[in-house]
């Protein structure tokens, strides 16, 4: 693909979006806990943010089916969220707020970006 952005701009894109890994997972809880369940998440923000290697994350509520959800967590690298963030204080911290709420072990991928398009 031929590159039109000047040099300052490849190189943001490049170390930015392109080199993060996006821990991808969907979580089933109970359609009448939801509101509950999104409020606990919005509460362990400042947990990720202080976690070495996040970049960010997003919860996505799933709208063709009650009480899913996709959480987007944008992780330095994948051994940033496994093994570091798992074996972390912050990691037993998520889990005490919201593991309650999930019905099933959430279903958890790793993608890595390739483009952004627009």
């Amino acid at each position: 693909m031929n590159d039109q952005r000047n040099p300052a701009e490849r190189n943001v894109w490049e170390e930015g979006y392109r080199k993060m890994v996006i821990e991808n997972a969907v979580i089933a809880v109970a359609p009448d806990h939801a509101p509950a369940f999104e409020q606990a998440v919005g509460e362990c923000v400042e947990i990720f943010r202080a976690a070495d290697g996040c970049l960010g994350m997003a919860l996505d509520r799933i709208v063709d089916q009650p009480g899913r959800y996709r959480l987007l967590i944008k992780w330095e690298s994948k051994a940033h969220h496994a093994p570091q963030f798992w074996e972390s204080p912050g990691f037993r911290q998520w889990r005490t707020h919201v593991a309650h709420f999930f019905l099933e072990t959430p279903m958890l991928e790793y993608n890595e970006p390739v483009e952004n398009y627009f």
